[in-house]
């Protein structure tokens, strides 16, 4: 032990004092016997403390009924810790803050990754989308210049074509957002079936919105490239296009 058995005896004494002496006479019996517990001279304890030996417990496991209080405990070391002596502290190791914390560094990485591939993913559909609608261009040569023979001016052709890139944006992502709810319906209710909990996968309609914006705002500007170039072409030139 870290105190002396007479520097123990007088913290226990000090501790009781304030009671008065009712209680420190009733609580004598359990100071005596905290004391041979850990102060004995019994031949046992001679011989264990010279080799080495300590019956005293090395560590003490609490099992707390819930996050609150788990709180609560930990707090309250950190308390008893904060100005004392190093030997004087009390070290203990918060098993599930240990787990909680290595759970959230892999959902963290998880998420990043995820990041990274839609990332890549969007920028790929936009490539494709400008890609699609360059070929629509030079497919409808014929049709724009029918429409600037008539009549139609630049900004015409520029807004059919970008009020196309924007339908299909709207669609795709009203199609996308469909089959991600039907998805996380199936996904929860097989969870479900395991672990009672049907509310693993969710996707709020703020979020949904959000989405499907962000697929038309895409779209929208990846039709942008290929709508100037249809509304610069020489209405000449595209009726003599076969």
């Amino acid at each position: 032990s870290m105190y002396s058995k007479e520097e123990f005896v007088q913290m226990i004494d000090d501790a009781l004092a304030p009671l008065g002496d009712d209680y420190q006479a009733k609580y004598e019996g359990i100071k005596a016997m905290l004391v041979a517990a850990i102060y004995g001279t019994s031949d046992r304890v001679v011989y264990l403390s010279e080799l080495g030996g300590c019956e005293l417990p090395s560590r003490i496991t609490f099992y707390i009924s819930d996050f609150a209080n788990k709180d609560l405990v930990t707090e309250y070391l950190d308390g008893w810790n904060e100005n004392r002596e190093e030997l004087d502290q009390v070290q203990y190791t918060d098993t599930v803050g240990v787990i909680m914390e290595m759970v959230g560094m892999l959902i963290t990485m998880i998420t990043v990754a995820l990041i990274v591939f839609t990332s890549i993913s969007l920028v790929v559909s936009t490539v494709m989308i400008g890609i699609i609608t360059f070929v629509s261009v030079v497919e409808r040569i014929k049709e724009i210049g029918v429409i600037r023979a008539m009549g139609g001016r630049k900004r015409d052709v520029k807004n059919l074509f970008t009020a196309e890139t924007v339908i299909i944006g709207l669609l795709s992502g009203v199609i996308g957002i469909i089959v991600t709810y039907i998805l996380s319906l199936i996904a929860n209710l097989i969870i479900g079936g395991f672990t009672g909990i049907y509310t693993i996968a969710a996707l709020p309609p703020w979020q949904a919105l959000i989405m499907i914006a962000l697929s038309v705002l895409l779209t929208l500007v990846s039709g942008l490239i290929p709508a100037s170039k249809a509304a610069k072409q020489d209405p000449v030139v595209a009726l003599r296009t076969e």
